[in-house]
């Protein structure tokens, strides 16, 4: 079963990447799409070709530039298309992790990644390298929102985004699923490569944030810890890109 968000006003995606994406996915609501005065041909072709797809299509409407600039904000870089949604389900991870099975794609945990811009380029990596899910904190972490929407370039829409109460009892359901469960760590003895995972077993990724890294709790939950085999005088990355180069050598391993 999923958890209905509470929130009750909409939601604004932008810009047309992150609405095109949420056209295309059967699980967002969606209101209605604004388009800016005079809209661009190309964009209004290409969003009326989207609409022309769509089982339910919303309505469009046209409007001024600076009505999507009072809902979105002026540093928004919205491309003139607004789109009015509802917020997605949140999974239950038990429903969610019912059907374990050795060759499900690997999984992203958060460890109280705050920034939004890392959670969306994240969401972005893990759309583009297939990540099975991406699951965070209800608290200590962003939810879902248009600047997530704008920078996942449409991987909000397609990895499903369990926010739980308790990451740490989240990693232990992890474990006790049958998955592997990597930590990402400055200071891990063992290099981060595709020959670290055991074969056949299910894996997990877990990513601490910007200033902290890891928790001490969620840390000693960990089958292992990994880390990025960076060349001196760059000892680790920025999250995001830890978490794209995790992703894609956790592909190698076949």
């Amino acid at each position: 079963m999923a958890r209905a968000s509470a929130k009750s006003e909409p939601l604004y995606l932008y810009g047309f990447h992150a609405v095109a994406a949420a056209l295309a996915n059967p699980q967002r609501k969606i209101v209605n799409i604004l388009i800016a005065l005079p809209p661009d041909h190309g964009t209004r072709l290409a969003v009326q070709a989207l609409l022309d797809a769509h089982d339910n299509p919303p309505r469009l409407s046209e409007t001024a530039r600076g009505h999507l600039d009072k809902l979105v904000g002026k540093e928004a870089v919205h491309q003139g298309l607004v789109a009015a949604v509802r917020p997605l389900p949140n999974p239950e991870i038990g429903a969610f992790l019912a059907h374990v099975r050795p060759d499900l794609p690997p999984l992203a945990l958060l460890d109280q990644v705050t920034d939004p811009h890392n959670v969306g380029a994240i969401l972005r990596s893990a759309a583009a390298f297939g990540i099975g899910a991406l699951i965070t904190t209800q608290r200590h972490a962003p939810g879902e929102t248009g600047l997530i929407g704008r920078i996942s370039s449409g991987g909000l829409e397609v990895v499903p985004w369990l926010r739980v109460r308790n990451l740490a009892k989240a990693c232990e359901t992890l474990l006790e699923r049958g998955y592997e469960l990597n930590g990402l760590a400055g200071e891990a003895k063992q290099a981060l490569s595709a020959e670290a995972f055991t074969p056949q077993r299910p894996q997990a990724f877990l990513f601490g944030s910007e200033g902290q890294g890891l928790r001490a709790k969620t840390r000693s939950l960990c089958t292992r810890l990994l880390r990025l085999p960076t060349a001196p005088p760059v000892q680790d990355l920025n999250v995001s890109n830890a978490a794209a180069v995790t992703f894609f050598v956790a592909l190698q391993r076949g």
